[in-house]
C-alpha cells in the first residue's frame, strides 16, 4: 500500500501495485474548507497498521487513520496539540508507541500514541527512532 497526501488535505491510500485509490480520509482542516490544507507530512506506522499526517495551516491537527483489513482508513484521532504553526515532519518511533514532529516555528513535540497527548521529551530518552 502506498499513502500519500494531497493539496486538499485528503489521505489517499492506493495499491502499490495497480495505483488503484483503495480509499480516501478527509482531514480535519479540510473539512473547513481551509485553503491552506494541503498535507505537509504522511507516515506510515512500523507496523503499516496505521498513518500519521499532517496539514500546513495555522494550528495544525495531527491526524491519526488505521488502514483495515478491507484496505479502508478508519480515523482514530485528530488532536490538535498546541503547535504554534504548521507541522513540517513526523516520524514514528521503531515500536509505534510515540511520535515525534516539528513545526516551521522550530518547535519539538512528542506524543503518545495510546494517549494521544504530547509528552515531554525526557520521557523519551530511551525511545529508539
Amino acid at each position: 500500500m502506498i499513502a500519500v497526501g494531497d493539496r486538499s488535505g485528503r489521505c489517499l491510500l492506493l495499491d502499490a501495485t495497480s495505483l488503484e485509490v483503495k480509499d480516501t480520509y478527509l482531514g480535519k482542516f479540510a473539512k473547513v474548507k481551509n485553503k491552506d490544507a494541503w498535507i505537509e507530512d504522511i507516515k506510515f506506522s512500523p507496523t503499516g497498521e496505521y498513518i500519521a499526517f499532517g496539514t500546513h495551516g495555522g494550528l495544525s491537527p495531527l491526524e491519526l487513520v488505521q488502514v483495515t483489513a478491507q484496505k479502508k482508513l478508519k480515523k482514530i484521532a485528530s488532536s490538535n496539540l498546541g503547535l504554534t504553526s504548521a507541522l513540517t515532519h513526523l516520524d514514528w518511533s521503531q515500536d509505534g508507541e510515540v511520535l515525534m514532529l516539528n513545526s516551521q516555528a522550530n518547535e519539538l513535540m512528542f506524543v503518545d500514541f495510546n494517549s494521544k497527548k504530547a509528552i515531554s521529551a525526557s520521557s523519551t530518552k530511551s525511545v529508539e527512532w
